[in-house]
């Protein structure tokens, strides 16, 4: 018995395109080291605008979701 399966974002990959500067070839950026890299934790609710503000300026952005044990 033999199965097929669509990709689960068939729809979204067959009307993707992606946006020109995305397709430009760029020399990589090294990272700054940790040591002066602010890191600013989220913990209260009246921080959130802040956040997303600050997000908005930004054309990338990374999210760690890991939990920490």
């Amino acid at each position: 018995m033999s199965y097929s399966f669509c990709h689960p974002y068939q729809y979204e990959l067959e009307r993707f395109t992606p946006p020109e500067h995305q397709l430009t070839r760029a020399d990589p950026i090294e990272p700054r080291e940790i040591s002066e890299t602010p890191l600013i934790m989220v913990d209260r609710s009246e921080q959130i605008n802040d956040l997303v503000e600050d997000l908005r300026q930004q054309s990338i952005i990374g999210v760690d979701l890991e939990v920490g044990v």
